[in-house]
């Protein structure tokens, strides 16, 4: 199937930044509405947040399943790395 990304689909389109107001919404449509009128630099902060938010759940899920699967290697790895966007 052609077309644009599922991401990007809704029943309105939003612009450029749609599915940037989406996520920040929780794609909740109610919650979509008061998003869009938060300043550019609100919703580009609150962009950043869930993106650590998100980046911080997976370096801690993989994190677990390394110190969970580590004592039962014969040949020992190295912990994951921490992705860059929170090392900042």
């Amino acid at each position: 199937m052609k077309g644009t990304p599922w991401k990007e689909r809704g029943a309105r389109d939003l612009g450029e930044w749609g599915l940037m107001v989406r996520t920040v919404a929780g794609w909740d449509s109610d919650r979509t509405d008061r998003v869009l009128l938060w300043p550019l630099r609100d919703l580009l902060l609150a962009y950043v947040a869930f993106t650590k938010r998100e980046a911080l759940e997976r370096y801690e899920h993989a994190l677990l399943v390394w110190a969970l699967l580590v004592p039962h290697q014969k040949n020992t790895s190295s912990p994951p790395k921490l992705p860059p966007i929170l090392s900042d």
